[in-house]
């Protein structure tokens, strides 16, 4: 969440106002229904540039899910 675009949610309201829980619903709703399917778009990092994200999601407020961002990460392979 950037604030420029969501300047009405303040920090410090955050867990009060329960954002927090959102991504809980939906890791749950996805174990108790592998049919499950939400309306987030998702993008594969490797298929999309800086430009595009900026232009289609920043610009636009619009979420998305990247795809594929720690795969190359070293941890991936040592942890």
């Amino acid at each position: 969440m950037k604030s420029k675009h969501r300047s009405e949610l303040l920090l410090r309201k955050w867990a009060q106002d329960g954002y927090w829980c959102k991504q809980d619903d939906v890791l749950n709703a996805y174990k108790s229904d592998p049919n499950y399917t939400d309306t987030i778009e998702r993008v594969h990092v490797n298929d999309l540039t800086v430009e595009e994200f900026i232009e289609k999601y920043e610009r636009g407020s619009k979420p998305v899910i990247i795809q594929g961002v720690t795969d190359t990460w070293p941890g991936m392979k040592e942890w």
